[in-house]
């Protein structure tokens, strides 16, 4: 979606709209590959709050794609990126904790099911929103990522209460 609307918000040519998604890409893959070492070790030294964090700048990712010129929007795509990247390397690190190792395949799978749900339904959303206001779509965006932030919080406050001492 953020390809096919720079076009109309900032009429950029169609090549640029190629380096956009080029740049997503590229910043989901540095985040979940070489860079999520380094976001492991962070996670595991100071856990959710890693979460916390990186969720609370990913949510920038809308208005800067929506309402920003060309180079805002690519800066916005690449934010977005490094989001999709968070969620695809430091999530599945933070549920194998949760659950047994017997039970892990299933919390996995379990948790897969309900992202890619929750996916749909925000994208459903996000369609029948843009059709009143991208106004409506930037606020979507931008609450249900924050709406994410005291989540995590309790879950790592719940998790670090359930660790033992040592």
């Amino acid at each position: 979606m953020i390809t096919y609307l720079m076009p109309i918000s900032g009429g950029a040519l169609s090549t640029w709209r190629l380096l956009c998604s080029t740049s997503t890409c590229i910043a989901s893959t540095m985040t979940s590959l070489p860079v999520a070492r380094t976001r492991g070790r962070l996670f595991d030294r100071f856990g959710f709050s890693v979460l916390v964090a990186l969720t609370i700048v990913s949510a920038l990712f809308a208005p800067l794609v929506f309402l920003g010129n060309f180079w805002r929007a690519l800066v916005g795509a690449a934010i977005w990126g490094l989001g999709m990247g968070v969620h695809e390397s430091i999530i599945p690190a933070a549920v194998a904790p949760m659950v047994s190792t017997r039970r892990r395949a299933s919390a996995f799978g379990t948790f897969t099911a309900g992202y890619g749900i929750f996916w749909f339904l925000g994208s459903a959303v996000i369609g029948i929103l843009y059709d009143l206001s991208v106004a409506s779509v930037i606020a979507f965006c931008v609450v249900t990522q924050l709406v994410a932030v005291p989540i995590f919080a309790w879950v790592g406050y719940r998790s670090q209460a359930s660790q033992p001492t040592l």
